[in-house]
């Protein structure tokens, strides 16, 4: 009887540990599959306004909007194919940013619809490009690099929570993009890179 009740204290014991440890486990779980779909998104993105990518029709399954200089663009108001939204998280200029929430591109496909929407897993991404300046201006005044070439910056931040704060989870990923910004179709808020 004395062996049945020893034994049974090592079981109990073991499972208090195993329990106390199961919430830790799911929490880093948790985080590194958040730190994989950004960095997976996180390159997608990059590629894709880098390269100024017109097609891209699946990000209107993924992109809830669009806040460019003051207005919001949602889908059918602002944004209507994959052209529309890299065109809009490439607007011209040193001080505007482009910030969109998203859900994520490689992410669950349940997460895709409409209905999942609330509960799906949320990013927020600032995308800002900037001149690029010359370290050294006085070495060569008359070369003017930053009319060809471009700073890019993504800024990933997450969760976003349903009031709409945003998490502390935060990526950033930069390139330079050498090429001209160009408007496309003209007088449009569209705006892609062209080498």
């Amino acid at each position: 009887m004395v062996e049945i009740a020893i034994c049974l204290a090592i079981i109990g014991f073991a499972l208090v540990a195993i329990i106390g440890i199961l919430p830790a486990g799911l929490q880093v779980q948790k985080e590194n599959r958040e730190d994989t779909l950004i960095v997976q998104d996180g390159e997608y993105f990059m590629d894709a306004i880098r390269s100024g990518a017109m097609g891209l029709d699946d990000l209107v399954n993924h992109v809830e909007y669009i806040v460019v200089a003051g207005q919001t663009n949602t889908l059918n108001s602002g944004f209507n194919n994959g052209h529309d939204i890299i065109g809009l998280l490439t607007p011209p200029g040193n001080s505007t940013n482009a910030v969109a929430v998203v859900r994520p591109i490689g992410g669950a496909a349940a997460d895709t619809g409409a209905i999942a929407r609330d509960l799906a897993f949320r990013y927020q991404l600032t995308v800002q490009q900037l001149n690029y300046s010359n370290s050294l201006p006085e070495l060569d005044p008359n070369f003017l690099v930053s009319s060809y070439l471009r700073d890019l910056r993504l800024e990933f931040r997450w969760p976003v929570h349903a009031n709409g704060s945003v998490g502390n989870g935060r990526q950033v990923f930069r390139a330079l993009v050498s090429g001209t910004l160009i408007n496309d179709p003209s007088n449009s808020t569209f705006y892609f890179f062209r080498p």
